[in-house]
């Protein structure tokens, strides 16, 4: 445990930061260390693993699964019938090898029973969720393979199937994995058509039809009510798209439902104006698309926190989740993906759900990368950009200094375990350098620096190869620092703080006690 001293110095540090365009001078932007910030929850770099395909790792971030999107309305979690996912047990120890957060979604509409046929009653879907939040966390946190099992656990396990992937419970010595925490309820029931509750997806019209809206509160009412009965400490929310319309979700507000968290999809369409090579015009659109990537989200979320308050419920009594987006509008297989523009909207997307404060946030689409194949090539920039994000991001973020007049953007974050500041500057302009003359207050004078930049002169949003070049700085001044950005790229300089020499004398002087207790311990043994 460090001691309260050291872990005071390390919260000295924070930024704050102005830009200008790259060939005028706005003078020193001036940091300020002691900023609190906004704490920053590393879900929000999770994805959608259901998807079953190319997927981001996401480590020490959130996963959707078991089945995700509208195969969660179709999934049955003990037989896998019409479901090519991952069983419980597998994904859950997936997800504890990651790290990671694992939120499934739970199936509200129906199943198919032995003949092949789709069944909407909800008595068995209230059955299954239940025992599957008794699987989850009692069983599975009970009980070792061989270990005699009571009778209602053991029935639950009798109905559990899967051939492709056997084990049900952990083996002797086996760590079993966490307790799933968050469940979200359906997918994407939307907005009422005459009086009834409809989807965009084909399972409304294909199996069972569209609900009233008292209908829709019921099911959700009574699955999170018996899910609850058995562990009262899960979280529950709805899984609902982007749309702020109040007759969307306003039922499911006015009633007395538990709603711990809210899970909302919102995908962006900066793709529509994508054109590799493309001409003046053409470049200002995508530029303008990037700009939008942030008020979007953020608009997005605003209007969704308006319609708690218009509904009776305090938005700052829930925690809030974007589990399903992609800044590319979904194009999954659109060729012109693999770009720097879809790398800069990735980035731009994080540090919005980072300035909104989520809880999580699941990226659904494909990227060109399976996490299963070693030494993988073909690697997309916006998968290079967030591996760094994952490793670089810390969990504060200090300060957000928009000046889209330049097409700049920079996003202040902070480490709170090792005090190091990060200034990542993002330019969204495709064809110009920019750069901003920072002064770092409040950083030791002995603070050494590290700048990476991913992409480089000549770098477009077309370009399809970038990489992190990374060089360490023997001569900064954190008085006095220069940070240059090449266009259509994002430049990230870290801040390594060293204790004063006296803090030094402090930790080694704690290191000294704690091996005298240490040895004092040993004697008593």
């Amino acid at each position: 445990m460090r001691s309260k001293a050291f872990q005071r110095w390390l919260m000295v540090v924070g930024l704050f930061c102005y830009s200008g365009q790259q060939t005028n001078s706005f003078g020193q932007t001036q940091i300020n260390a002691a900023a609190p910030g906004q704490a920053i929850h590393r879900e929000i770099l999770g994805s959608t693993l259901a998807h079953g395909r190319y997927v981001v790792t996401g480590d020490k971030a959130s996963q959707i699964g078991v089945a995700g999107g509208l195969e969660a309305e179709l999934f049955n979690w003990q037989t896998l019938q019409n479901n090519y996912q991952w069983p419980t047990y597998g994904f859950m120890k997936t997800t504890q090898n990651m790290d990671s957060m694992f939120m499934p979604i739970v199936n509200m509409r129906g199943v198919y029973d032995s003949g092949n046929n789709y069944k909407t009653d909800l008595a068995p879907l209230v059955t299954l969720a239940s025992d599957w939040v008794r699987y989850s966390n009692f069983i599975i946190q009970n009980y070792h393979q061989g270990d005699p099992v009571g009778a209602s656990d053991q029935a639950i396990l009798n109905k559990i199937n899967w051939t492709a992937y056997p084990q049900k419970l952990p083996a002797v010595g086996e760590t079993a994995p966490p307790p799933v925490k968050y469940w979200i309820i359906g997918n994407e029931p939307e907005i009422k058509v005459n009086g009834k509750w409809f989807s965009s997806n084909f399972i409304d019209t294909t199996f069972g039809g569209a609900w009233t809206t008292a209908e829709y509160v019921n099911r959700y009412t009574q699955l999170t009510s018996a899910m609850k009965a058995q562990d009262p400490t899960i979280k529950v929310g709805p899984g609902m798209l982007g749309g702020a319309n109040e007759d969307t979700f306003g039922p499911l507000l006015q009633s007395t439902a538990p709603i711990d968290f809210w899970a909302y999809h919102i995908y962006d369409n900066i793709s529509d104006s994508y054109v590799p090579n493309g001409s003046a015009s053409q470049v200002n659109a995508m530029e303008a698309q990037l700009r939008g990537v942030r008020p979007t989200q953020i608009n997005r979320h605003n209007e969704i926190r308006q319609t708690f308050i218009n509904n009776g419920r305090n938005p700052d009594n829930v925690e809030f989740m974007v589990t399903e987006w992609n800044v590319m509008n979904g194009d999954l297989n659109d060729a012109n993906i693999p770009s720097m523009y879809q790398a800069l909207g990735t980035a731009e997307t994080f540090f919005s759900f980072a300035a909104m404060g989520l809880k999580a946030g699941n990226y659904w689409g494909e990227t060109v990368y399976q996490p299963d194949v070693p030494n993988p090539t073909n690697i997309y920039p916006m998968v290079k950009v967030w591996w760094k994000l994952r490793d670089e991001m810390g969990d504060t973020l200090v300060n957000s200094i928009i000046d889209d007049a330049n097409n700049r953007h920079i996003y202040t974050t902070r480490d709170s375990q090792t005090g190091e500041i990060k200034v990542w500057g993002i330019n969204l302009d495709n064809d110009a350098a920019t750069s901003i003359n920072l002064s770092l207050l409040g950083i030791n004078a002995s603070s050494t620096a590290t700048l990476s930049i991913f992409g480089g002169d000549g770098t477009k949003f077309w370009t399809t190869d970038a990489n992190w070049s990374s060089q360490t700085l023997n001569n900064f001044n954190a008085g006095n620092f220069n940070l240059s950005i090449p266009s259509a790229s994002i430049a990230l300089l870290e801040i390594h703080p060293v204790p004063e020499p006296a803090m030094i004398g402090l930790l080694g002087l704690g290191l000294l006690a704690m091996g005298r207790r240490r040895r004092q311990s040993d004697n008593l043994n």
